[in-house]
């Protein structure tokens, strides 16, 4: 999509926050790849939290050039899809930091107990998981729940 006319001045700062996010992204990808061939998670943890803080600055640069009262409409456009991108890589990061630390914690838990109790721990995860999803139902959905309950036992 072309730049308007009177937007010119911030066409640079656009591509380079595209760029800026984009190499953010792929470092979060790369990230979690290595990380499934156990790297260590404070290496892990520590790498993530630098992109988090990267991408704070990128958000900060996005909203700064929303707020212009002087930008086409197709910019706005690019700016809010920017801005959509950073708020999914800060969540997509802070899964991943969760992740590899449950992951870690659970394989420290493997060693510390024996094999029975790590699969009653895991049942008991299992029955939290299912009460948090009921949970968060409401209440039409927990009616059609219901209708499809089986009649016979």
């Amino acid at each position: 999509m072309p730049i308007h006319e009177n937007d010119v001045g911030t066409a640079p700062d656009i591509t380079d926050l595209l760029i800026a996010i984009t190499t953010i992204e792929s470092r979060i990808l790369r990230v979690v790849r290595d990380g499934a061939r156990e790297i260590a998670l404070e290496e892990l943890t520590s790498e993530l939290a630098l992109l988090a803080r990267d991408l704070g600055r990128c958000y900060r640069r996005v909203a700064d050039l929303r707020d212009r009262r002087d930008l086409s409409f197709t910019t706005q456009r690019k700016l809010h899809r920017l801005q959509e991108q950073c708020i999914w890589l800060y969540r997509k990061s802070h899964k991943e930091r969760s992740f590899f630390k449950k992951l870690s914690l659970e394989t420290q838990l493997r060693s510390l107990i024996s094999h029975d109790a790590f699969g009653v721990y895991q049942q008991l995860l299992n029955a939290e998981d299912e009460e948090r999803r009921l949970a968060a139902h409401d209440d039409a959905s927990l009616a059609a729940c219901l209708l499809a309950e089986p009649e016979t036992p």
